[in-house]
């Protein structure tokens, strides 16, 4: 701590902006990388003469080759593709978020279609028709676009209502009308151009769920195809085929790929198929009558294949992405540049060492493995853990006081242990039959005391001896347990929020006793009724919770604060809430050095700073782009050094580990003291003069406040790019 005079005050300045330290990376979100990984592809689409390929990696981001695979590079789709329903015929259509993204550059530039059409936060299928129209299909509706999404219209007629709908495939009749096939989870459907209307076109698959439907480019009376889901009907029933616009099916016990996943139909050569699924890829020469092996790789699960140019075959596992340039006799793996970065879960370890372990999970060879990251510049290594090849994801839940200290799964249901940073493992812990925990907490007042959410069966878990024995909580059995939050400002204290299996009705629970008991003190947000809620964040008497419609119930989701004194207002001030997609991988950071300020992260949109504990909100990307940081659920960490008044903040996304280090020494005074006045400095010229703490120049680890400063010069006397730098007065 510098001391001077103000009777000198230029002086002292200049002393003082010569020895402010200059560390790189300070206010910047910057990539840690990401851990080794599959490419899990979900979507390959050929881009037609030239050869051009896109893949769709989820959340992982879409790329593109032009030279065969040697290199890909990155699309840039300004959001999250959410499951990714891509198509692509010279333009490029991505339903990214809840908005539908387009590029007629082939990926250089991107715009958001004006159209407001499908739902798309329930939209399964995008299909661009060569020449012809943009379809789209949700749960509930089908579309039509024949302007790229600028305007769409329904095609309602015959559609069944609510059902799921994960396949669509278009062709022209003799006249050169639009004929659709739709796979549905009983059957299919036919709609014709010349009717308007949907019509039953199954008789022969019931009782199938139809995963995929193939037409013929010689149109549908020539051949058409349907790939049934897996186990979905009887044994040995996988592919079917009509000869006669699907009046009828026959099924083609010829094929013998187990666990088919894919199928693909050659654009120009009608008779030609492949198919991928579990340990290769088979192609057909004569419709699916005979099949033969082009690609075998035995412990490989194959989710896409496609045919290119000439005599270009692609197929993608969910480990690797391969390439034959000679109708499938020799492959290559194109993975290069596709592959890792995926963080499904993550959390940061008690300091060991000097530094904080990071523990994540991301699938490598088809399961969920564990990785570690030692330091910001440390490599990534993948730790084996027992039953490491029934590796499902699950959350993993680091001690806050003990280094090396986490909690996850492994295998289908069972809880392990280490304390070392997974170099050894305890366990199993079994927590019964159900699916590996979405989120795994310790206790701040209690450490030793740990709480796990299963969502898949709805179930809060609790262990009291650091997570080698649980037991169920019970008294929940009638209603949907949604999420916990611990309160940063009252260790032991935790707040639920749930709604009734039955009538849908929201509540929340507060418990004091580290999650033993709950009881249902706090009145919901509005709207009081058939909602679904996440508490995002519990500090003292100042709750934040987001709020949405229950499944099967519209309602927009809304972010409310609660306080004493004024009870429920919409927190919602500078946030992109007319963007439904906002909220989805949410995750939320208070801010150690001010109990004001809280940090959200939301998919696509960005990273979003409170300094009024939510009331309102500005973006806080510093130097990344939004479609950077797409954060994974509840993906949000901070550790503080209070040696050097930083604070590191690393978000887990779907392309790996950011991290933004914060100065908080930039709110705190810089200059002692002299009399009544000081030198300040400060981050914003538009930010009030209101400091939260100050050092004592006598013993520099011991704060001093709170104190309020009276600015004494409405302009900064002096500014160094990062500071600004007033006269005040304590």
């Amino acid at each position: 701590m510098w001391r001077c005079s103000i009777a000198i005050p230029v002086s002292c300045l200049a002393l003082l902006l010569s020895t402010l330290p200059a560390r790189a990376g300070l206010n910047t979100w910057t990539s840690r990388g990401g851990p080794p990984g599959d490419v899990r592809p979900n979507h390959l689409v050929p881009l037609g003469p030239g050869g051009g390929f896109v893949v769709e990696r989820g959340g992982a981001g879409t790329f593109r080759t032009d030279d065969g695979g040697l290199t890909w590079r990155s699309l840039q789709v300004p959001r999250t593709t959410n499951h990714g329903a891509i198509a692509g015929d010279g333009s490029l259509l991505v339903r990214a978020g809840l908005e539908l993204e387009r590029s007629l550059d082939g990926g250089a530039t991107w715009s958001v279609a004006a159209g407001v059409g499908p739902e798309w936060a329930l939209t399964t299928v995008l299909l661009l028709v060569p020449d012809g129209p943009l379809l789209a299909l949700d749960y509930q509706r089908a579309w039509r676009s024949d302007d790229l999404g600028d305007s769409w219209s329904s095609l309602d007629v015959g559609w069944p209502g609510f059902t799921i709908a994960p396949s669509l495939a278009a062709s022209r009749d003799m006249a050169g009308d639009l004929v659709l096939l739709a796979g549905l989870a009983d059957g299919v459907l036919r709609w014709d151009e010349a009717t308007g209307a949907w019509m039953d076109a199954g008789a022969g698959l019931e009782p199938c769920n139809i995963g995929q439907v193939l037409i013929s480019p010689d149109g549908i009376e020539a051949g058409a195809w349907a790939r049934s889901q897996p186990i979905s009907c009887a044994a040995g029933r996988t592919v079917f085929r009509t000869r006669d616009g699907g009046a009828s099916w026959t099924d083609l016990e010829s094929f013998e790929l187990g666990y088919l996943s894919v199928l693909a139909v050659h654009p120009s050569v009608p008779e030609q198929l492949l198919a991928g699924g579990q340990g290769g890829v088979r192609r057909s020469r004569d419709g699916g009558d005979t099949w033969e092996s082009v690609l075998e790789i035995e412990d490989e699960h194959f989710m896409v294949v496609a045919f290119g140019d000439d005599d270009v075959l692609v197929a993608g596992s969910r480990s690797r992405l391969w390439w034959s340039d000679d109708d499938g006799v020799t492959w290559r793996d194109v993975s290069s540049g596709l592959d890792g970065g995926q963080v499904e879960y993550f959390d940061i370890g008690a300091p060991e060492g000097g530094a904080e372990p990071v523990l994540a999970r991301s699938y490598q060879d088809g399961w969920s493995r564990v990785v570690r990251q030692f330091g910001s510049e440390g490599a990534w290594r993948t730790i084996t853990m027992p039953d490491a090849d029934a590796g499902s994801p699950a959350a993993i839940g680091a001690h806050p006081t003990e280094p090396g200290t986490f909690i996850t799964s492994a295998g289908p249901w069972d809880l392990y242990r280490t304390t070392d940073a997974g170099a050894r493992w305890e366990g199993p812990m079994s927590v019964g039959a159900g699916v590996p925990p979405n989120l795994i907490q310790h206790d701040l007042a209690e450490p030793d005391v740990v709480l796990a959410l299963d969502w898949g069966l709805s179930r809060l878990l609790r262990s009291e001896d650091a997570g080698l024995g649980w037991i169920e909580v019970p008294g929940f059995e009638d209603r949907v347990v949604a999420w916990i939050a611990r309160d940063r400002a009252n260790p032991g204290r935790w707040v639920m929020s749930s709604f009734d299996r039955s009538t849908r009705e929201l509540g929340l629970h507060v418990s004091e006793d580290g999650g033993a008991s709950w009881d249902e003190s706090l009145a919901p947000p509005p709207p009081v009724g058939a909602a679904a809620s996440w508490v995002v964040h519990a500090d003292g008497d100042r709750l934040l919770v987001v709020v949405q419609g229950a499944p099967g119930v519209p309602l927009a989701p809304r972010l409310w604060l609660h306080e004493p004194g004024t009870g429920w207002t919409p927190a919602e001030t500078g946030l992109p809430v007319e963007r439904p997609e906002w909220w989805q991988g949410l995750a939320i950071e208070s801010d150690p050095s001010d109990p004001q300020a809280l940090v959200l992260a939301t998919s696509g949109l960005g990273l979003w700073r409170s300094r009024d504990g939510g009331a309102s909100w500005t973006s806080w990307n510093l130097g990344a782009e939004a479609s950077a940081l797409q954060p994974i659920w509840n993906g949000l960490r901070h550790r503080r050094d209070g040696t050097t008044d930083t604070t590191e903040y690393l978000l887990g996304t779907s392309n790996g580990i950011w991290s933004l280090t914060v100065d908080d020494s930039d709110l705190v005074l810089r200059v002692s003291r002299s009399g009544d006045d000081v030198v300040l400095g400060w981050p914003d010229p538009a930010l009030p003069v209101t400091v939260l703490r100050s050092r004592d120049p006598t013993d520099p680890q011991r704060a001093i406040g709170p104190a309020t400063l009276e600015r004494t010069a409405r302009d900064p006397v002096a500014t160094d790019g990062r500071l600004y730098f007033y006269r005040a007065r304590y």
